[in-house]
């Protein structure tokens, strides 16, 4: 990517970047599919407009199978906006053109803020509602009921078990939380 096109990405962006590289890489377990859809996907938040496939794929001299591909992931994830246009309406033949909007890649990114939200949430239901146990040698966990069936004793080195106080790590994910909302809120307004 070049400088001039790194310059007119802002951060959300290149967070929104670094989803898509990921979630293609992972999809076709191919690093070099992530790095083309982040190609892919920085052209057209750079372009501002909504192109149809050739026209990306020329215009990154890149092959139409390969362009194809990764706009299908791209589109079952949700990570691209996809618009219809009307190429002969008699016929019903329409022409799809995607593209990245500034305004779709703040609702993506609160969209995921909130999905990490629910994660934490969980978390830190399962930290303040669940009596765990640890081993101090090895560090794993162990619930109340896996540590009396242990007789309070890790299975692995016969460290007796310990219970750790959770308070810490209750205070730290409610404050990650907080912080995380305020953030997806933020996202959230309009024209931000």
């Amino acid at each position: 990517m070049s400088t001039q096109k790194a310059q007119k990405l802002d951060v959300l962006t290149k967070i929104f970047l670094n989803l898509v590289d990921r979630l293609v890489s992972f999809e076709h377990d191919n690093p070099e599919l992530g790095k083309l859809a982040v190609r892919i996907v920085t052209y057209l938040a750079t372009r501002g407009e909504a192109l149809p496939e050739d026209k990306i794929a020329s215009a990154l001299g890149i092959e139409g199978s390969e362009v194809r591909k990764v706009l299908h992931t791209l589109f079952k994830y949700a990570l691209i906006e996809v618009e219809k246009e009307a190429v002969d309406p008699e016929r019903g033949r329409y022409e799809n053109r995607l593209k990245v909007s500034p305004e779709f890649v703040r609702r993506i990114t609160a969209s995921r803020v909130r999905m990490v939200i629910d994660v934490l949430k969980e978390c830190l239901q399962e930290l303040a509602s669940t009596a765990y146990y640890v081993c101090p040698t090895c560090y794993r966990r162990y619930t109340m009921d896996e540590a009396y069936d242990l007789n309070f004793k890790c299975p692995r080195d016969d460290t007796p078990l310990v219970q750790p106080d959770h308070s810490i790590e209750v205070e730290f994910l409610t404050d990650v939380i907080k912080k995380l909302q305020d953030y997806a809120a933020q996202l959230s307004k309009p024209g931000k």
